[in-house]
């Protein structure tokens, strides 16, 4: 027994002494430069690239198993006119060598000083990873390395100073550039935390500015639990003016359980002269379950706060969140200036007191909110809202509001030195191909572009490929009751207007939406228009029928016409030379036309409006006319017939019976709010001949049978007639 274990110790001396003499001895004999040449060679062999190795190669063997080198490089694939794709200045390497035994991997700090990468596409397509693709590593030996991962392992650090990345794609026009590299850490794959610094710069040919970024913080990856831990994350990025940070106190992930715990995460964006902060207090995420929990998110600016939560179910296979949206009660106008949004109001204390709220779920292809109450200043806007598929949306909603003059929140009006635009009818269908709405909307009371409208209740429903938008109103003393079609048939568009305006204050309805200031009474429009848009343009074609009763026409004065041909008319009828040419004339504004029923049927052809049978009826006169307007010019020609019923005494006129029978002809043209006109004597003149004639041949008639006694009287009347 003795024996045996004298062996056995003199065994162990032995191989004691042997491991001994290799540590010391091994690495005076052996010396990794005499094999340079062939790694050289072995490399061009394989890859058919220069390997270049500077200064000398040192090996370690205990207790680290290591290398070092000089300087490293390897070049590009031939075709391609570039630096090296990779180049290194030093590399330190070492891997402790009892750990190894009990399949442990212990890695010291891994050093690269100054590594530089490389890679270029050319126009022709060929890549600097040209024969790196690993296609031919076959799924046995993938099977083993995956196996092989499984081992423990222990990285000391990593020291990466002064890296430079490249990357140059000649064929799409595309460059990457990342300087300044350095990645500094600590143990991460041990038990303890461990700091971290990364930075560097980053810069894309397409952008102006670069973008410098710094992270810091520390971490640790538990390789056999497969659990992540970071805390005091600081990640600061900056490009030009704008710079964000963003701050995460706590997180943790198991990568088994796909588990995760995010904690007191903060960001600031500072893109404009106020900074925007984000707050999340915590959040969770379990992969396994597809679960996302966000008790809330916050976003302020300034003064304003906004905040979010949400709950994600099946977040990878379906995704579904639901959460509510919230802001109190904030001044947009000052919330506007935060963010450097020069917008003025007409009204100066509009847009004080804003604020929202509502519930929400959403997919990807989705979103619907409900209990949704949207506060702007006095007025309230409450219902649902719904949109799904985004690529051609199909909206729902029922929203309820109150009053709301829109004309507040407009920007006050600006004086332009140019010709005011034409009144060319152009319908926007473009904005509705693709839509698909169903939905009701009611408000008490709304003001936009000066027009006030009440009892608002607009319904819109569609069916396959037509939109169907019916609406009711209170309108000045009146009221509005329409509908609208809109169909899409792919290439072609159209909208049919059927739209009645019933017993309204025209005079104030017109002025107030400053169209014109020239004609009062009540009144009563019918539209039947259809509208049709294809690739070529758009053509509108229709009728538009007009009623007014006890109103005026201002611009225009029937009765200074009536008494400038009563002028002529006496002037003829004295012997006057010269009388009966042509008159003509310019309206004036306080020129005025009352009358007791204005009616007409305009025929709608793109920009023109036709008309043939306009009738204007006043106790004094009749007007009947006929012409056409031109709303992309602005212009209008006209021709009326005014005919005399009645003497104007008693309205502060003087007699005009003489000039009853006449049908006076006057033409209107030119500017269509301020037109000439021009009275057609010659006509008249015609008319005033027969008119004289006739009354000359009954005075005659009547003398004759007078002096030549009754049976020389009825010879007579047989004879004139």
């Amino acid at each position: 027994m003795k024996k045996l274990f004298k062996l056995l110790g003199w065994l162990v001396s032995t191989l004691f002494v042997l491991v001994l003499l290799a540590i010391v001895i091994l690495p005076n004999l052996f010396d990794p430069n005499d094999y340079r040449d062939e790694l050289v060679s072995l490399v061009k062999e394989k890859t058919g690239r220069d390997l270049t190795l500077d200064g000398d190669l040192s090996l370690s063997v205990f207790p680290w198993l290591g290398v070092s080198t000089g300087a490293v490089s390897f070049s590009q694939p031939a075709g391609i006119d570039a630096p090296d794709m990779l180049s290194v200045e030093a590399v330190d390497l070492r891997v402790k060598l009892l750990p190894l035994l009990q399949s442990k991997v212990e890695v010291a700090t891994i050093i690269l000083s100054e590594p530089q990468l490389h890679i270029v596409v050319s126009e022709s397509g060929q890549s600097s990873l040209s024969g790196f693709s690993g296609e031919h590593v076959s799924e046995q030996e993938s099977t083993e390395d995956a196996a092989g991962a499984a081992v423990a392992l222990a990285v000391a650090g990593v020291e990466l100073t002064n890296g430079h990345l490249i990357y140059d794609d000649q064929q799409a026009g595309q460059r990457y550039e990342l300087s300044g590299l350095q990645v500094v850490t600590g143990n991460l794959l041990g038990s303890s935390l461990e700091d971290i610094l990364i930075e560097g710069v980053f810069i894309d040919s397409t952008q102006a500015d670069p973008v410098e970024f710094k992270v810091q913080g520390q971490g640790a990856i538990d390789v056999n639990r497969y659990f992540l831990t970071m805390a005091d994350f600081d990640v600061n990025v900056v490009q030009g003016a704008v710079s964000a940070d963003l701050v995460i106190g706590g997180l943790k992930f198991a990568q088994q359980t796909g588990q995760a715990e995010l904690t007191e995460v903060t960001a600031f964006v500072d893109v404009l002269p106020q900074s925007i902060e984000f707050r999340l207090a915590s959040a969770t995420l379990d992969l396994g379950a597809q679960v996302l929990e966000v008790p809330e998110l916050a976003v302020i600016i300034g003064d304003t706060r906004f905040t979010a939560s949400a709950s994600g179910q099946k977040i990878i296979d379906a995704p579904v969140f639901s959460g509510n949206l919230n802001a109190a009660s904030f001044n947009l106008q000052t919330l506007l200036s935060d963010l450097a949004v020069d917008y003025q109001t007409t009204d100066p204390e509009a847009m004080r007191a804003v604020a929202l709220s509502a519930d929400y779920q959403a997919t990807m292809d989705s979103v619907a909110l409900t209990n949704l109450l949207v506060q702007l200043d006095q007025t309230k806007l409450e219902g649902s809202f719904s949109a799904e598929n985004f690529a051609a949306p199909q909206l729902a909603f029922e929203l309820d509001m109150n009053a709301i003059n829109i004309d507040r929140y407009m920007s006050p009006a600006v004086e332009q030195e140019q010709e005011p635009a034409a009144l060319a009818l152009v319908v926007p269908l473009a904005a509705l191909r693709g839509a698909h709405a169903n939905g009701t909307f009611n408000a008490s009371s709304m003001t936009a572009g000066g027009m006030k409208v009440g009892d608002i209740d607009v319904d819109v429903e569609t069916v396959g490929n037509t939109m169907i938008i019916t609406y009711n109103a209170a309108l000045y003393g009146g009221a509005l009751r329409g509908e609208i079609q809109y169909l899409d048939h792919g290439a072609e568009a159209q909208m049919i207007v059927n739209q009645g305006v019933y017993d309204v204050d025209l005079g104030a309805l017109l002025s107030d939406i400053e169209v014109t200031d020239r004609l009062s009474g009540s009144g009563t429009l019918d539209i039947d228009l259809t509208i049709t848009e294809t690739a070529t343009g758009q053509t509108n074609k229709g009728t538009v029928g007009v009623l007014a009763r006890d109103g005026a026409l201002k611009g225009v004065d029937v009765k200074a016409i009536i008494d400038k041909v009563a002028d002529v008319y006496a002037s003829i009828k004295g012997g006057e030379s010269g009388a009966g040419g042509d008159v003509e004339a310019s309206s004036e504004s306080s020129d005025e036309t009352r009358f007791a029923e204005l009616s007409g049927t305009f025929a709608i052809n793109d920009q023109l409006l036709t008309n043939d049978d306009f009738l204007m009826k006043a106790p004094l006169f009749r007007v009947q006319g006929e012409g056409q307007i031109d709303l992309e010019k602005e212009s209008l020609n006209y021709l009326t017939t005014l005919a005399v019923v009645a003497t104007s005494e008693g309205q502060d006129g003087e007699d005009r019976s003489d000039l009853a029978g006449l049908d006076i002809p006057v033409r209107f043209s030119g500017d269509l709010t301020a037109p000439s006109y021009r009275i057609d004597f010659g006509e008249l003149l015609k008319q005033l001949a027969r008119q004289t004639v006739a009354e000359k041949k009954d005075e005659l008639k009547e003398g004759l049978q007078e002096k030549l006694g009754e049976e020389a009287g009825n010879l007579l009347k047989g004879l004139f007639n």
